[in-house]
C-alpha cells in the first residue's frame, strides 16, 4: 500500500469520526424531543400549550386546515367544514355538498372573517364564495365564475386587513 493511499484512508476515517461525534446526542435525558427551547421560542413553556380533546361522535376524515378564531376551532376536511368550541364540543357544520345556490361541489378552501364573525367557503369548481355566520346559517353567495379556473386548485386563502383575499395556489 502506498503512503498516499494510507493518508487518504486515515483522513477519511478522521472525517467520518468527526461527523459521527458531532451528530451524536449528548443529552442525559431519557425523554424524547428537546429538553430546552430554541431562542425563537423564548418565554414559551410547555404549560403554555392547551390540549383540546374533540368530541368523539364526529368522524373527521383527512384534515387539510385548522384555524382558531374567537372561541372556535375550525377544521376543514376533504368535503366538510366543522367548528368546535374550545372545550372540544361540537359546534357546527358549514354548508353541504350539492348544486343549490347555498351548496358547494368542491370545498376548495375557506377563510374566517373575525371582524364580521363569518366563515367563507370557496367552491373553486363553480367559482363561488359561500358566506355563513358562526352559527352555520347561510348569509349570501358571491359568484366569481370568471376566476373558477384559478380557484379550483387553492391551497390556502387569507383575508387581508383591507378586505382583499391573499390566495395561495
Amino acid at each position: 500500500m502506498k503512503l498516499n493511499d494510507i493518508l487518504k484512508t486515515v483522513a477519511l476515517c478522521g472525517l467520518v469520526s468527526f461527523f459521527v461525534t458531532g451528530c451524536s446526542n449528548n443529552s442525559k435525558s431519557s425523554e424524547n424531543g428537546f429538553k430546552e427551547l430554541h431562542p425563537n421560542a423564548d418565554g414559551i413553556t410547555f404549560d403554555d400549550f392547551r390540549v383540546v380533546e374533540l368530541s368523539k361522535d364526529i368522524p373527521l376524515s383527512s384534515i387539510s386546515k385548522i384555524t382558531v378564531e374567537d372561541d372556535l376551532i375550525f377544521f376543514c376536511s376533504d368535503d366538510r367544514l366543522y367548528s368546535f368550541n374550545m372545550d372540544g364540543s361540537f359546534n357546527k357544520v358549514y354548508g353541504m355538498q350539492g348544486r343549490a345556490g347555498n351548496e358547494y361541489i368542491n370545498l376548495s378552501a375557506y377563510y374566517v372573517d373575525k371582524e364580521a364573525r363569518q366563515v367563507c367557503i370557496i367552491d373553486g369548481s363553480l367559482g363561488k364564495l359561500l358566506y355563513f355566520d358562526y352559527d352555520g346559517e347561510f348569509i349570501r353567495k358571491q359568484d366569481l365564475e370568471a376566476l373558477n379556473s384559478r380557484l379550483n386548485f387553492l391551497y390556502d386563502v387569507r383575508l387581508l386587513p383591507d378586505g382583499r383575499l391573499f390566495v395561495h395556489n
